[in-house]
């Protein structure tokens, strides 16, 4: 039901038929629906996830930031990481970086000197990575390296039946260490197997 209906529903009956009210009543529907429109537009506008490419614009010049990836969603992510990247520089902070690039699983350690980036699950072909190493790279120290790591997750299970069920849970853990460019980059498979053994 549009604006223009609930003002004519909110008359009186005998008030409704006169068509020099429907009109009165069309034309101020028709304001508060561009109105509500409007609301809704400047709504978006305020969420990194909705923001508009004008908007985007606009904040590279508050932040005084020039985004780099060529989408609007790369622009949205940047823009993203670079707000959050104002206050001072800790863990938490490199946490949230790295959330903001919508990897499910992220987890984010400091180990041995060097920060640790680990994916717990697997990321898409199309996952903007550039972009989040360039933004961990503005937000870290400038001494501290780090490592991306990526792990895709399997379960081994194992039951063995005799008399009884006894399950054995196991996981099997393989990384592969290379380096590539400035950050070194580890992957690891948890393999899951299961297997019934029956007497």
């Amino acid at each position: 039901m549009n604006n223009s209906q609930i003002l004519l529903n909110n008359l009186h009956k005998i008030f409704r038929k006169d068509e020099y009210i429907k009109a009165n009543m069309q034309n101020a529907g028709l304001q508060l629906d561009k109105i509500e429109n409007k609301i809704r537009l400047i709504e978006k506008e305020f969420l990194f996830s909705t923001m508009s490419h004008e908007r985007v614009k606009k904040l590279e010049k508050e932040l005084d930031y020039k985004t780099k990836s060529d989408t609007l969603e790369g622009k949205r992510l940047e823009i993203e990481a670079r707000w959050k990247t104002s206050g001072k520089c800790d863990l938490e902070l490199l946490q949230i970086i790295a959330e903001t690039w919508q990897a499910d699983t992220v987890e984010i350690k400091f180990i041995d000197g060097n920060l640790e980036v680990e994916f717990l699950s697997t990321i898409n072909a199309d996952y903007d990575l550039k972009g989040l190493k360039n933004s961990l790279d503005e937000a870290k120290p400038a001494h501290l390296w780090f490592d991306l790591t990526f792990t895709e997750q399997l379960k081994a299970n194992i039951y063995q039946n005799c008399y009884g069920t006894e399950e054995i849970e196991q996981d099997f853990i393989e990384k592969e260490k290379e380096i590539i460019l400035r950050g070194n980059y580890k992957e690891g498979i948890w393999m899951e197997v299961e297997e019934e053994h029956g007497i």
